[in-house]
């Protein structure tokens, strides 16, 4: 089984509004260790654990560059489920991934 969700990296306040949650109020992100343990805990074996943290930085970057070039508005993209503040989301992303509090990661598990 394979998992690949944004996880917690390190302690602090995390700036909102985010892609998937407004205010903190509707934000859950765990930490790998987290994971880790529910994992255990319901009978799964880690096989592998990788953060994306430099993929996401690269790609969240140039999709705001990509964003300015198209002046602010491209047709298609993450920018639509996102709704209108996504341009604040994808800067706090940025900014909260550059400060070491959140990263994408991979579990990758098997049933014991």
């Amino acid at each position: 089984m394979g998992i690949c969700d944004v996880m917690r990296d390190g302690d602090g306040a995390l700036s909102f509004p985010l892609p998937w949650a407004a205010s903190p109020e509707t934000s859950f992100v765990e930490s790998v260790a987290t994971y880790r343990a529910l994992l255990d805990a319901t009978g799964f074996e880690i096989q592998r654990v990788r953060s994306h943290r430099e993929f996401a930085l690269d790609f969240f970057r140039q999709m705001r560059t990509w964003a300015w070039q198209c002046d602010g508005r491209p047709a298609l993209g993450l920018n639509i489920p996102m709704g209108s503040t996504w341009r604040q989301k994808i800067d706090n992303l940025i900014v909260n991934i550059e400060h070491g509090l959140i990263a994408p990661a991979e579990i990758v598990c098997r049933a014991t």
